[in-house]
């Protein structure tokens, strides 16, 4: 996918928002689009980050990058998605604190099993949008994939 946050930092004539929503990407996404934001300058001091599926197919990593950045606060929503036999997901809301410290003391090391979440949050991710038809297009079903 083309990254158009440069265009986005274009056309707010080189201020900041005050809402970033990452939606519909994997974990992956979700991270780079993020520290790309953060690089360009484009999160506002008290910005507000909300990631969506980040239980459902997941978002371990970006959800402890979040939980372990003194930047943030970190309040997971639990909303339904409509639809799905078991539909209940987080969104994560992560707010900028501007007076937070900019370095951590001395950062936590991730838990021992973050890289195998990943993994099959990865893995959940590649089946959800494999289930997902183009626009107009009946959706596949995968039965795991509908649980996630």
């Amino acid at each position: 996918p083309e990254d158009c946050l440069p265009a986005v930092v274009r056309s707010v004539g080189g201020h900041s928002v005050d809402l970033a929503l990452l939606h519909g990407g994997a974990e992956t996404q979700y991270l780079a689009e993020l520290e790309r934001a953060e690089e360009l300058g484009l999160l506002g001091l008290e910005c507000a980050v909300l990631a969506d599926h980040v239980l459902r197919p997941g978002a371990p990593r970006f959800l402890w990058r979040m939980h372990s950045a003194p930047r943030y606060s970190v309040e997971l929503v639990g909303v339904t998605e409509p639809g799905i036999a078991r539909g209940e997901d987080w969104l994560a809301l992560c707010i900028s604190r501007p007076n937070a410290a900019v370095e951590a003391s001395e950062a936590a090391a991730p838990p021992p099993e973050l890289p195998s979440l990943t993994a099959e949050s990865a893995r959940l991710w590649r089946r959800r949008q494999h289930a997902e038809a183009p626009a107009g297009q009946p959706r596949g079903r995968d039965p795991v994939a509908e649980r996630f």
